[in-house]
């Protein structure tokens, strides 16, 4: 990207001269992966990066990670993304399964400091990211979902506190096993 600005200069306190001056920004895409295209195997190791901060002591139940197939356990990620330069767009992609009935009311939490989105997988209630019913008949094999961080569903914009903050979490109820998530961002340097 190439931008032009005015850059002033000041002659002996008094005189002003105004010229263009080409900015040049480059801007690269990263993406930040968590987990593994496996399918929901649960054979091997898919470290996630829950912060010590969701755990309350005497917590018994803690996050799992990814591929877990049991019930009644939420899954969470952090992403931290690296400092300097400005971010212009970010899209998440996660693959999720529901596990059972139970599902019907799971949804992604995505959560920035004190500001988050939510929404469920699918109807009835709220905002739903697609129109059926949440469950291991309709989705045996998972489901893959795109949100746009500046432009979700319901209206939300994730974009100017990710830029501040420089970390995303990622939490998924309860009854839904998680493949993988994958954090891609559109960084752009002067």
């Amino acid at each position: 990207m190439r931008f032009q600005r005015c850059v002033v200069v000041v002659y002996d306190d008094s005189e002003l001269e105004c010229c263009a001056e080409t900015l040049v920004i480059k801007c690269d895409e990263v993406t930040l992966a968590a987990g593994i295209e496996d399918n929901f195997s649960p054979t091997g190791i898919e470290p996630n990066n829950p912060p010590p901060e969701w755990y309350t002591p005497g917590q018994t139940m803690p996050f799992v990670g990814f591929d877990f197939q049991g019930g009644n356990r939420w899954f969470g990620h952090r992403f931290i993304l690296p400092q300097g330069c400005q971010i212009a767009g970010a899209i998440l992609i996660i693959r999720v399964k529901p596990l059972w009935g139970d599902a019907t009311n799971d949804g992604v939490i995505l959560r920035i400091g004190a500001d988050k989105w939510m929404a469920q997988f699918g109807p009835p209630a709220g905002v739903y990211l697609q129109s059926s019913s949440w469950t291991p008949a309709n989705f045996p094999d998972g489901h893959t979902f795109t949100l746009d961080l500046a432009n979700l569903p319901g209206g939300g914009n994730l974009l100017a506190p990710l830029n501040a903050q420089r970390l995303l979490d990622v939490i998924v109820q309860d009854d839904t096993s998680v493949d993988f998530v994958k954090l891609i961002v559109k960084l752009c340097c002067p």
